[in-house]
């Protein structure tokens, strides 16, 4: 189960697509979630900007605890001993880049080299694992991201991105799917290659032939509603089981898919 904490953060990036929310979870309704759930997801927001998440994971118990988080705190090795002490057992650790795009991204200076600090202090003692927001800034670097990241995750998770809160300003960031297609493809036989799973979120499979199997189960689209299917996906052997594209996907770059007939 996903638990969102709240919405504060330490970055600013410019494809958040709930930095505009205000919400700050009371703990009697965290404290429900964590009964409820199986294995409990920490996430934002920033996560580790509440104070009290530390007794949130010993509350947890015996239960799977893993924490989506930008990594900057933990550059800190005494924050990661801390949390992993108190039953952390998995990460989540957002990268976007090398430093210059990074910190271009995240609208914060230093991020990437805390991030990557972090990581490094994390995989010490728990699997991490990576995730990337898939932007008209980055998407050309991806190879040399997933390179970079070889040697310190389990995992990378390449997220297409959700057009919502801060991304509404930088709309520019909006990749077209076949701009990237050949970079995603590139990057996750390196992954793979060396190991690692890789996954893809929001891309249709009809740029991912070839690689359908690393279509992620979850979807970053919650409402059905979200999506449209054009015309020519009624001929895509897909059809049944791909829920199309987003009609903010649609807005903005028209409706070109490529039906895997």
């Amino acid at each position: 189960m996903d638990i969102f904490l709240d919405y504060k953060c330490n970055n600013n990036c410019r494809f958040c697509c709930v930095r505009d929310c205000k919400f700050i979870k009371p703990v009697n309704q965290v404290i429900k979630e964590i009964k409820s759930a199986k294995e409990v997801n920490f996430t934002g927001g920033e996560p580790t900007l509440r104070k009290d998440l530390k007794d949130f994971i010993e509350y947890a118990g015996q239960k799977k605890v893993i924490l989506t988080t930008n990594g900057r705190v933990f550059s800190n090795k005494k924050m990661a001993g801390d949390l992993v002490g108190a039953g952390l057992n998995e990460a989540v650790v957002s990268v976007h880049g090398n430093e210059k795009t990074h910190d271009y991204l995240t609208q914060t200076k230093g991020s990437f080299n805390q991030t990557i600090k972090g990581l490094d202090n994390l995989k010490e003692s728990v699997p991490v694992r990576a995730k990337i927001l898939v932007n008209d800034m980055n998407y050309r670097i991806l190879p040399k991201i997933v390179e970079m990241l070889l040697e310190k995750v389990k995992g990378i998770c390449f997220i297409y991105p959700i057009v919502e809160g801060n991304l509404l300003k930088h709309l520019w960031l909006v990749p077209r799917f076949e701009s990237i297609e050949k970079y995603l493809h590139e990057s996750i036989k390196n992954a793979e290659e060396n190991g690692l799973n890789a996954e893809v979120l929001n891309v249709p499979p009809c740029f991912l032939r070839g690689h359908e199997k690393n279509i992620s189960k979850e979807h970053g689209l919650e409402k059905e509603k979200s999506f449209v299917k054009p015309e020519a996906c009624k001929s895509c052997s897909y059809n049944q089981e791909c829920s199309g594209i987003s009609k903010d996907y649609v807005n903005l770059k028209g409706e070109n898919v490529k039906p895997v007939i």
